[in-house]
């Protein structure tokens, strides 16, 4: 907190910003279902969303509130700040190509992953946008990925603050049984989400380093078990992601 910040400043904030993730959770909303969503006075959400909308962060269409496009602004510039980031971009397009199915680009963003890039090389299984989409680490290849290779991060701590939560009935729910994972991952040097997440969707995810040497994302190959089996997985898809893993490395650390 800044020397001239205060706790009523930052509460303040801190409700604009719920105002604003309500907009985006509810696809629009009144005055009236904000102030019920973020758990405030209706003249409050008024105050806030009149301020947001000035600032171009919410716009109204027919006495509904949005989130504006100047966010658009800022989270293109957050995809593209790193030089590894607008490279990843390169490398996802090419494995998508070369695969012929879904590849992602994932960062660690407060004990979970975020989709940076995505790219597919058709539209098939998926059809829902997945950038910007926010992922447990504990039963996803890319978290996994990640969470096995970093200096930075602590396992205790993502689970204390995440849990282990199962999404299907093949997800990790033990801390052991995912530190027992994440030791394979390093051995091996990936890892691999067989419907841990989504049932019949396999996916392979290796942890990349940039420039500084620590760990910046991650790159991840998708797709469904009717055309991808577990075995391809380790087999063809793997190799495919180890290699893309050494050649930006080697562009960033020499």
């Amino acid at each position: 907190m800044t020397e001239n910040a205060s706790p009523a400043h930052a509460k303040t904030t801190l409700t604009s910003l719920a105002v604003l993730e309500a907009a985006q959770e509810l696809d629009g909303a009144t005055v009236t279902e904000l102030a019920d969503a973020v758990g405030v006075a209706k003249s409050t959400a008024h105050e806030h969303v009149t301020s947001l909308c000035r600032a171009g962060y919410l716009c109204e269409e027919d006495r509904e509130y949005y989130v504006g496009f100047k966010l658009l602004n800022l989270g293109e510039y957050t995809r593209f700040r790193k030089e590894e980031y607008q490279y990843a971009l390169q490398k996802v397009s090419q494995l998508a190509n070369e695969t012929g199915l879904e590849s992602d680009f994932c960062v660690e963003d407060g004990g979970r992953i975020m989709v940076l890039h995505q790219s597919r090389y058709e539209e098939n299984f998926w059809n829902n946008r997945s950038t910007g989409n926010v992922y447990y680490m504990h039963n996803t290849a890319s978290g996994k990925a990640i969470l096995a290779d970093s200096d930075a991060l602590d396992v205790d701590d993502v689970v204390d603050e995440w849990g282990l939560p199962a999404e299907t009935e093949e997800t990790l729910t033990s801390a052991a049984a995912l530190r027992e994972e994440l030791a394979e991952t390093r051995e091996r040097g990936y890892a691999v989400n067989v419907e841990e997440t989504h049932h019949e969707v396999g996916s392979v995810g290796v942890a990349v380093r940039g420039s500084s040497g620590d760990v910046v994302g991650s790159f991840s190959v998708t797709g469904p078990l009717y055309s991808l089996s577990e075995r391809s997985l380790h087999q063809d898809v793997a190799p495919t992601l180890l290699e893309c893993k050494d050649e930006m490395e080697a562009q960033f650390l020499g």
